[in-house]
């Protein structure tokens, strides 16, 4: 679970990269690293935990996320500095809860970090979501790396093979073809799900809105179901019943099985090997044996930095 909220959560991280892609002006340079620090800012700010799990600190996640730079504007783009400019301004004053969606960072919740409509029709190949008339690159049509211009689906449409238009929510549904719902809010105790988020301060437990737990407040143990603050890296003690606080390993530091009575995390991209020893992460070019730093992603077996021109 926590594996896959951190990819999820990355990926994110590296399509904003991508938006705010790179340049050889100043202008475009000042835009870039000024959506690379607030991004790394409201990953700090909203979810601690993630934030640790990916970073070994701000300055870190800050040149990472300038590296993606190096790119140019995309082909076919008409992003300017002024959309992620204004991205970056925007970011400081949203709540935590508008941008964090199940604990991952989507900073395309707010209306001014959302790409701007490109030049490619439908079925094109495409790098970013910013080439494409419909903003939507789907990236599942070829190696998640490149994808193809896809229409989103408006309200109450099918969102089976497409993703939903901003402001919407991909409604599953077992027996009938899933379909996009408007987002709804929940207060405390009212029914909360996929389609109905809980208010700020609040989390779903049990399909109920439950006041977020702190470190050393009574919890009811369940299947990653309690109410412990998960962004701030609480979990429900088995033995005393109560909040607890994972202990946050650096690489190299002992892990898992190697260290008794003590929940532990591996930080800055490392993941715990033979329950023993938090390695990697992997530089860039080395093996997928240990987890990419962002933004590089895995690739034929190695990290790579996501490179636009192999997408045409």
């Amino acid at each position: 679970m926590r594996t896959a909220l951190l990819s999820r959560a990355l990926l994110v991280i590296v399509e904003l990269c991508v938006l705010a892609g790179c340049s050889n002006t100043a202008a475009q340079q000042d835009a870039c690293t000024a959506l690379a620090q607030s991004t790394c800012d409201a990953l700090q700010r909203c979810n601690p935990d993630l934030f640790q799990r990916t970073y070994p600190d701000g300055p870190t996640c800050l040149s990472r996320q300038q590296l993606a730079c190096s790119y140019q504007f995309q082909p076919n783009s008409n992003t300017t500095t002024q959309n992620f400019t204004a991205c970056a301004m925007a970011l400081p004053g949203a709540s935590c809860n508008q941008l964090l969606v199940n604990q991952a960072l989507v900073l395309t919740n707010l209306p001014e970090c959302r790409p701007v409509a490109g030049t490619q029709d439908n079925g094109s190949v495409c790098f970013a979501d910013t080439q494409c008339k419909s903003t939507y690159c789907d990236k599942g049509v070829f190696n998640g790396l490149c994808g193809a211009c896809a229409q989103r689906a408006l309200l109450n449409e099918d969102c089976d093979a497409t993703a939903c238009d901003y402001g919407l929510i991909c409604e599953q549904r077992n027996l009938a073809p899933n379909r996009c719902v408007a987002a709804a809010t929940a207060g405390l105790g009212q029914s909360c799900d996929q389609t109905a988020r809980c208010q700020g301060g609040l989390v779903c437990v049990g399909q109920k809105c439950a006041t977020t737990l702190k470190v050393g407040d009574a919890c009811q143990q369940g299947q990653g179901n309690d109410a412990c603050d998960r962004t701030a890296g609480l979990l429900c003690d088995q033995a005393s019943q109560k909040c607890v606080a994972t202990q946050y390993v650096k690489p190299g530091g002992a892990c898992g099985g190697a260290v008794q009575n003590q929940r532990t995390t591996c930080t800055a991209s490392s993941k715990c090997m033979s329950d023993a020893v938090c390695l990697g992460p992997a530089t860039d070019g080395q093996s997928t044996v240990y987890n990419c730093l962002p933004p590089a992603i895995p690739a034929n077996g190695v990290c790579v930095m996501p490179d636009p021109l192999v997408c045409h």
